[in-house]
């Protein structure tokens, strides 16, 4: 689905995906993959507004502007045009 369809919702793009919150388990691995990318841990869990307790709790859930802000950061402190790429290849599990 393209920005352009979903234009007529929502002004804000982040507001136009429809989802509030995101688990901590699937943000975790980004910050834990961002820290070994040059991104410090601290500055990562700052960048998403949460204590060391809320990442280590699975109930914790964290809103999608809080994890475009956790982008962002992690793209200030490595300037790596292929932040995503990196992210995927530091965070490979076998």
């Amino acid at each position: 689905m393209s920005l352009g369809v979903l234009s007529g919702v929502s002004e804000d793009p982040i507001e136009a995906i429809g989802v509030e919150s995101v688990s901590i388990l699937a943000v975790r691995p980004m910050i834990l993959g961002f820290a070994r990318l040059g991104l410090e841990r601290r500055a990562a869990r700052d960048a998403v507004g949460l204590s060391e307790a809320q990442l280590t709790n699975p109930d914790t859930r964290v809103a999608p502007r809080q994890i475009l802000l956790l982008w962002l950061r992690a793209f200030e402190a490595t300037r790596d045009p292929d932040l995503g790429l990196s992210l995927a290849k530091s965070c490979l599990l076998y």
